[in-house]
């Protein structure tokens, strides 16, 4: 007779689980959204998407070494048994039991368990600056895409751009350290989704088994990123937030966002990108097409030393980033790389594409 293993867990414990790596791995396909499950000192869980990988204690309270099983996770999510535990066998195959649901998968135990990587810690930071950087820097981007991340000492940095757009965000942090890498749009926007749903305050950033990698509590996602050489990102931030100019229009920021989402309207329904023009009273948005013109505005506060200017911009991706830039007022200026908007030494905003009206 085989021996077998049971154990029972909490229903609310696997659910948090499967909804977190659901997060962490995003739209793959289906045959490749699998999450291992094992059992040493705490019932653990792996998966990611390639670059970013989760290592979850799920319920410390088991102490068993059980082998690793692979989990479709898209067959996981469907258990939604009306009990308060789970009961899962350990065997030739798992079994899960929840309520009058019974899943048993056949065929797919792990050769081995990843284990918990060794983690060493060099930043702290709170969870919600954390996401609120990430989030900003890379949501105007497309897949293929991807946002630098610059640990500076006591700052996290995220910059990327996208036609034109450069979004630049800066997030204060304990620590002394400075490393840099990329990471591509999808895994960041995978990795804002997943950390929005852990409980805690606060999150450490380190160093796992060599990899870049962040800790919560019972977590750790280290991040498979490509390494870059920092000192050009590092010159291009300073360069953004040094930037003065003594042209400079003041606008509503409630004006200006009512501006760009009308514009951002039409864009959707008819792609192209638009003109942004400055003018000492107003600021115009146009969308021109052969079979289409469309033009909307919102009126300046002041204008200091202003000249006609025009940018190219797509409505979309500025809609996007002005909605997380936050503030009453936003000033506008006109800088050598292009038309500037900045909230503080935290936020930036640049539009590259411009050319001088006559």
């Amino acid at each position: 007779m085989r021996s077998f293993t049971k154990i029972n867990i909490s229903q609310r414990l696997l659910d948090r689980a499967i909804s977190f790596f659901d997060k962490l791995i995003g739209s793959l396909d289906p045959s490749a959204k699998n999450i291992t499950i094992y059992g040493d000192n705490g019932i653990k869980m792996v998966g990611g998407d390639g670059i970013l990988t989760g290592y979850l204690t799920v319920d410390q309270r088991i102490k068993r070494r059980l082998p690793p099983y692979i989990l479709p996770l898209d067959v996981m999510k469907q258990l939604k048994g009306a009990s308060d535990k789970v009961e899962i066998v350990f065997n030739d195959e798992i079994e899960l039991s929840i309520g009058t649901e019974r899943l048993k998968i056949k065929g797919l135990r792990g050769e081995k368990a990843a284990g918990i990587p060794h983690f060493i810690r060099t930043h702290r930071i709170k969870i919600s600056s954390f996401i609120n950087n990430i989030d900003f820097s890379t949501i105007h981007l497309l897949e293929g895409e991807e946002t630098s991340i610059l640990i500076a000492g006591e700052r996290l940095i995220g910059i990327s751009e996208s036609d034109g757009h450069v979004a630049c965000a800066i997030s204060k942090m304990q620590g002394k350290e400075q490393s840099y890498f990329s990471l591509p749009y999808a895994s960041a926007r995978h990795l804002t989704k997943a950390l929005a749903m852990v409980k805690v305050d606060e999150i450490e950033i380190g160093k796992a088994d060599g990899l870049p990698a962040i800790k919560a509590g019972g977590l750790i996602i280290s991040i498979d990123a490509q390494k870059r050489d920092e000192t050009s990102v590092f010159k291009k931030v300073e360069g953004l937030f040094s930037s003065e100019s003594k042209c400079q229009f003041f606008v509503e920021m409630k004006e200006l966002k009512g501006a760009i989402s009308r514009a951002a309207r039409i864009q959707r329904l008819f792609p192209s990108v638009a003109r942004l023009f400055l003018y000492s009273d107003r600021i115009e948005v146009i969308i021109k097409q052969p079979s289409l013109f469309y033009a909307t505005s919102a009126r300046t506060i002041l204008a200091r030393n202003p000249k006609d200017c025009a940018f190219t911009i797509s409505p979309i991706k500025l809609l996007s980033l002005l909605r997380r830039v936050g503030g009453e007022k936003a000033t506008l200026m006109v800088v050598k790389d292009g038309l500037l908007l900045k909230r503080g030494n935290m936020r930036a905003i640049l539009i590259t594409q411009s050319n001088h009206l006559a």
